[in-house]
């Protein structure tokens, strides 16, 4: 016989949502530059993002009493398939009787950590695919052994600029709800924390603990560079290549092979995350006698977390991959 938790106390469930969420929001800093598009249930498990292309610019005088020819706006579509991703733990009679601990809080506790950092990897590994890309050094991740400069991050800051690629203004808000929140405009990078080392040496570089009145992005944000309006928030995840790049001294190596660091800066709309409404990410509780004849005992309780949700380049142009290496 299935038991879902509408046969728990819907306070039960409730709090072990609540506590999975905030266990997991903090931690998911690659889903917060996305344009968050909730996929509403009942409408498939395919989402779509249409873009109308920039029309070009009409810079030839009129003709007295002749209309000019229309204008053809021309559109792409993107589509992404939401997926399903969820884990869980058994746990017996025993163990929730003889433990001093509160024992499914604590495996909530463990499961919303275990659902960020899945969740996280899942966008991340989306988006270091995308096209754009600069090496700190040569014209291949086997050539890099030198560490990120700040002329590396005026280049890519350029290159953004040029694509016409604006500004992040908003974030997604860190709560159990879907929506945004407004931050000073700029372009985030986010860095593993073997390369925030070299961030902060970089000059014009100002850590978060100098910014006074100016609002902190998020907590794993580290400090900006003001110049060029590029933030920094550190985790991790950040990709790496052990021994991916070239040989050299100084520098973080495995196998006498620089390890290469894949740093991501975005811009506004570059990518889209999509979760399914109502489905996001939610906690399954069943608890030590739910389970009928398989648990004839009363011997076995699950707790489980499942989310359902996708990640989508929507635009290649509007973010950048810089490969480097680490200062040992």
């Amino acid at each position: 016989m299935l038991t879902t938790t509408t046969q728990i106390s819907s306070a039960v469930s409730e709090y072990y949502n609540r506590l999975l969420l905030e266990r997991a929001l903090p931690d998911l800093v690659y889903e917060l530059f996305g344009q968050v598009r909730p996929l509403p249930q009942g409408n498939s498990m395919i989402a779509k993002f249409r873009r109308y292309e920039a029309l070009g610019t009409s810079i030839s005088p009129l003709t007295q009493g002749v209309p000019p020819g229309s204008s053809n706006p021309t559109k792409s579509d993107i589509t992404a398939t939401v997926l399903q991703y969820g884990a869980w733990i058994e746990y017996t009679d025993i163990v929730d009787l003889s433990n001093p601990d509160p024992t499914l809080t604590e495996f909530q506790e463990l499961q919303g950590e275990q659902s960020a950092q899945s969740i996280d990897i899942i966008r991340r590994d989306v988006l270091k695919a995308g096209t754009g890309v600069t090496y700190a050094n040569g014209s291949a991740r086997a050539d890099v052994n030198s560490i990120i400069s700040l002329a590396t991050l005026r280049s890519v800051r350029r290159t953004l600029r040029n694509n016409n690629a604006s500004w992040i203004r908003d974030i997604l808000s860190p709560s159990q709800n879907v929506d945004t929140q407004p931050i000073p405009m700029s372009y985030a990078c986010v860095i593993s924390p073997d390369v925030s080392y070299d961030v902060r040496n970089l000059t014009g570089f100002v850590g978060v603990e100098e910014y006074g009145t100016r609002q902190v992005v998020h907590e794993s944000e580290i400090g900006a560079i003001p110049s060029i309006q590029m933030r920094f928030l550190e985790t991790t995840q950040a990709p790496k290549v052990a021994g991916g790049g070239a040989g050299g001294s100084g520098i973080k190596t495995t196998s006498s092979a620089a390890d290469v660091y894949l740093c991501m800066v975005f811009a506004r709309n570059a990518y889209g995350v999509i979760p399914l409404r109502g489905a996001a990410m939610s906690s399954i509780l069943k608890a030590r006698g739910s389970g009928g004849t398989s648990d004839p005992l009363d011997q076995i309780g699950t707790i489980g977390w499942k989310a359902i949700t996708t990640t989508a380049i929507l635009n290649d142009n509007f973010m950048h991959r810089i490969e480097v290496a680490a200062s040992s």
